[in-house]
Formats: C-alpha cells, sequence, structure tokens
C-alpha cells in the first residue's frame, strides 16, 4: 500500500491523490486502507481502494462503502488471494451489491461457512469501481468474519460525492 502511493503506477513518483490510513479493531487487531479517486475524463471517476489486514484475527467478511442517492455505479471490480496446494479456505470471490444508500462486497459469515473466504491476517483484497460524480469525504464499514466484540469497525474514506 505504501509503496502504491510512493511511486504511483508506472510513473515511479509519489502519488498524493492516495489516502492511507489505519482502522484499528478495539483491543483485537489492525486493517490498513489506501484509496484513490482517479478522473477518467468523460465525467466518471475510477473508486480503488486496497484493503490490507495487518494482524486482526477477527478478519475482515464485507467491505462497504456508503454513497449518497442517485449516484450511477458501473465497472465494479474485486481482486483477491488465489488459494492453491491444498489450502482449506474457499477461494470465492466476494459478491458485491449495490443499492440506493451503498455498494458492499461481502463473503459468507463464520456461522455459514468457517473456511470462506474472509480477509484473513497478512492478506490484502482490493476493490474498484466507477461513478459519475468526483470524490468527497463519506464513510464505509468493515464487518468482521469471525464472532466477537465489535461486530464492525466504521472509517472515513474517499467516496462519489452528491452529483
Amino acid at each position: 500500500l505504501y509503496a502504491w502511493r510512493e511511486h504511483g503506477l508506472g510513473v515511479n513518483a509519489p502519488d498524493p491523490a492516495i489516502s492511507l490510513q489505519i482502522i484499528s479493531v478495539p483491543g483485537e487487531g489492525h486493517f490498513h486502507l489506501a484509496a484513490k479517486a482517479r478522473d477518467l475524463g468523460d465525467g466518471s471517476w475510477r473508486y480503488e481502494y486496497a484493503l490490507f489486514n495487518l494482524n486482526s484475527h477477527q478478519s475482515a467478511r464485507s467491505f462497504k462503502l456508503v454513497l449518497p442517492a442517485g449516484i450511477s455505479v458501473t465497472n465494479v471490480g474485486f481482486d483477491d488471494v488465489d488459494y492453491h496446494s491444498g489450502e482449506i479456505f474457499l477461494g470465492s470471490d466476494w459478491s458485491t451489491v449495490v443499492d440506493a444508500e451503498s455498494i458492499t462486497w461481502s463473503t459468507q459469515t463464520f456461522d455459514e461457512n468457517a473456511e470462506a473466504n474472509a480477509l484473513r491476517y497478512g492478506t490484502q483484497y482490493n476493490f474498484w469501481f466507477d461513478a459519475d460524480a468526483a470524490p468527497a469525504e463519506g464513510l464505509g464499514e468493515i464487518a468482521l468474519f469471525r464472532p466477537g466484540d465489535p461486530a464492525s469497525v466504521g472509517f472515513a474514506t474517499r467516496v462519489p460525492g452528491t452529483p
């Protein structure tokens, strides 16, 4: 994440458009989040997020961003780890739901499947989409995979603003 900001994508120079933050799970662990909004030049913006689980045993089961009403979302994407060589965890991509208030990527809950494709410690997942609005400060939420308190953590980040 830090290399992405320090070297950009192919330009080998710092990219100040990338924000970095640490999201703490109280008394449990930390996630690192990098976010970038890029003007595509046609009235739309690409929003990219990289979420790294540094050391949260509770892990993450969903990544949600709150969107203002009237946002048009397209080109939704997700990238995770390709498990192999007898790994017990499932490699199913997280499903995406876009509704009038948010966009959410998620996997099964721990109760549904303890080997679901949670964002476990030492792992990074990427999320992206295009929207028809310039960035503004907004809210997000990580729902945690393993049972515990808290069940989720909120954060502020760049999201599409009011169109």
